[in-house]
């Protein structure tokens, strides 16, 4: 069985860089002995999707935009996002933005079949937080928020729409 060992993971090693790593690299078999080249040339500019890992980096902008006043882990999130978005995704109503980090919204998950099919079979996807989020439009909410936890990154894309609106930046 191959492990697949990505640059996006090794960068977090401290003693190494996205522009250290020439190839993304298998390591196949029990002893680590075989090290082979799998793809193209990484480079600093290479995209990769760092999927969750950006909740974190969305945890802590949005706790310091709280900080500075800018947010409030009480308001109600709708009171940050677009009114048509808030109109498509049912339960926006009672969705505080503490829920929205705290999976505890009850928004459905955008990240389903519908949405990697459509993802990965078109290279020319228009792969934009709000594009995301529409794929959880129509649907019915999972609880209250607040009254359960469903892990959702339809939440943490949300709070990245809120993070560019507050601040002005993508």
């Amino acid at each position: 069985m191959k492990t697949w060992i990505t640059a996006a993971v090794l960068s977090f090693c401290s003693s190494l860089t996205l522009a250290d790593i020439a190839y993304i690299q298998y390591y196949d078999g029990a002893e680590g002995t075989d090290y082979q080249s799998s793809g193209p040339e990484v480079t600093p500019d290479t995209p990769f999707a760092i999927a969750s890992v950006g909740k974190a980096m969305t945890s802590v902008a949005v706790a310091r935009l709280v900080d500075q006043g800018k947010l409030d882990w009480d308001a109600m999130a709708k009171s940050y996002l677009p009114n048509e978005m808030v109109r498509e995704l049912g339960g926006m109503k009672s969705i505080k933005l503490k829920h929205l980090l705290r999976m505890s919204s009850g928004l459905p998950d955008y990240y389903g079949e519908e949405y990697i099919n459509d993802a990965t079979g078109d290279p020319n996807f228009n792969q934009t937080a709000e594009n995301a989020v529409s794929y959880a439009y129509g649907e019915e909410p999972y609880f209250w928020p607040g009254s359960d936890y469903d892990y959702s990154n339809t939440g943490y894309v949300l709070a990245g729409i809120i993070i560019e609106r507050v601040t002005g930046k993508t």
